[in-house]
Parts: C-alpha cells; structure tokens; sequence
C-alpha cells in the first residue's frame, strides 16, 4: 500500500463512493419516509359542516366525534373567525365589511392520537362522512398512495445502487490486492516452496483488504456528513411547506461503525476472492 500510494488513494475513494451512494440514499429514505409525512397527526383534519344548522347541533357533533377511540380533541372554528383568518392570510383585512354573506362554513378540526395507521383515520373518516351535519372532510386517502409509491420507488432504488456499486467496491478492491500480491510474487512463492500453508500466504493480504475497506468505509461518513449539510437546508425547507419540523440528523457513531464494517467486508471478501484466485492459478506450476 505504501508502495502505490495513488492506488490506494483511488481504491479508497471508489469504495468510500460506493458505500456513501447507497447510505446516503438510505438517510434521505428515512427522512422521506417519517410517519407523520403519511399522516400528520399533529395537525389533524378539517371537517366542514353544513351551513345553516343550529348551535347545538354542531356541539353534538363535536362530542359524538370526540368519542371515537382515535379521536384525541376537536375543536370547532366557526365561520366568523375561519372567514377573517383567511383575509388576514390573503392581506385583506377590511374586506369583511364589504361582504353580504360568508362563503366559508362552520369547521370542526379533529385531532387523532399517534401512533394511527391508515385503516383506523379512513374509518374514522368514514364514521364522521355519516353524520348528518357533516358536508364534506378534507381527507384525500392518495396521499398515502402517494407517499407509499415514493418509499417504494426510493426502498428500490436503495437496492439497485446497493448492489451495483458493492459491485464496483469488490472489482476494483480486487483489482488492487491482485496488483500487490504481483508486487509480492516471489516473497509468495518462497514460502509456498517453505510449506508454509496457504492461510499464512493468504493472511497479509487480507489485512490489506480489511485496511482498504475500513479506510473506504470511514472516508464514506466523511462524504455523508459533508453531503447531508449540502442537502439539509432545502430538505427542511420541505418539510416545513407541509408543517413537519424536523433536523436531517448527524451520523451517530453506531452508524459510523456500521458504514466502516461494510467496508471492512468488502475488502475482506474481495482479498480473499482474489487470493484464492491468484495462489491457485500460479502455485500449481510451481515444484517444491
């Protein structure tokens, strides 16, 4: 390793690339896929209520509402104030006044506990659709379509760009530890024509296997920190827009760990592969 520097340097990188595309594609996964993008319990859901029914009937409501099993609180705006908060909003304060009738109906906002799966907030949704004062829910069942298409699609491509640059990281790995035991050929055969066993041959470029992948390994989490402050400000500027506050997390050392263990194995693996190889192509030609 000492010897070829360069080669070891882009060893290093290629590995260090193939393992940070895939985990940083994981990260960002995660991030994406957090539960309260699918449901934003949070934030509940608006039910409209028919216009022109009386006080007690929307009271009623709220309570019948209220004792659902998911439901934690409903809170009711009535149009008055959902009305003026929507001028405000749009930057017309004054044109209340100007108005002969309010467009906007009576609202009850209904918050589920957390954790909710899908099925119980679509019964939910169902049960409150039922009664009688209800108009219409602002529940849209796609975007869990939606959401579960895009983890889909990212859980997929998290494979194939696994695979393929574990792909890569083991051919070029190999490539080099095949290159250094050329460099060492005859210190090979002498301990071949010694009768040394093939573990003890084998043994020292294994370590320079592991040495390449464990370096590969922990330059990845340099470029997976370095990306992840790239990426996270426009990130947390999505999630925000849909009322999700949430930090794209530091590596943690448990994952650091991790990311440097796989790149260990794949030296492993690829200095075994090639010393194999090599030492039973060459050693049958050689005579004690």
């Amino acid at each position: 390793m000492a010897m070829h520097p360069l080669l070891t340097l882009f060893v290093v990188l290629l590995i260090s690339v193939s393992i940070s595309l895939p985990a940083g594609l994981w990260i960002v996964r995660d991030y994406l896929s957090y539960d309260r993008w699918v449901w934003p319990t949070e934030h509940g859901f608006n039910a409209f209520l028919k216009s022109d029914i009386p006080d007690s009937q929307i009271t009623a409501t709220a309570q019948t509402i209220k004792s659902h099993e998911t439901v934690t609180e409903v809170y009711q705006i009535p149009k008055e104030v959902a009305l003026q908060e929507f001028l405000t909003a749009a930057d017309l304060p004054d044109v209340a006044s100007e108005l002969d009738d309010n467009p906007l109906p009576n609202t009850l906002t209904v918050y589920v506990r957390s954790p909710v799966s899908s099925s119980e907030v679509e019964e939910l949704v169902t049960h409150i659709r039922q009664l009688d004062a209800i108009d219409t829910v602002s529940y849209d069942p796609q975007i869990i379509v939606r959401f579960s298409s895009i983890q889909d699609i990212l859980d997929r491509l998290l494979w194939l760009l696994s695979g393929t640059f574990a792909a890569f990281a083991l051919f070029v790995t190999v490539a080099a530890v095949y290159k250094a035991i050329e460099e060492r050929v005859h210190e090979v055969r002498v301990l071949y024509v010694l009768g040394s066993p093939t573990r003890l041959m084998r043994g020292s470029f294994l370590w320079c296997g592991a040495i390449y992948g464990g370096f590969g390994g922990y330059a990845a989490a340099v470029l997976l920190s370095l990306a992840l402050l790239y990426i996270e400000t426009p990130l947390q500027r999505l999630t925000e827009s849909y009322g999700i506050t949430r930090d794209l997390q530091n590596l943690d050392w448990l994952f650091v760990l991790a990311i440097g263990g796989i790149g260990v194995l794949l030296g492993l693996v690829s200095a075994y592969y090639s010393t194999w190889r090599y030492l039973r192509s060459v050693t049958k030609n050689w005579m004690i």
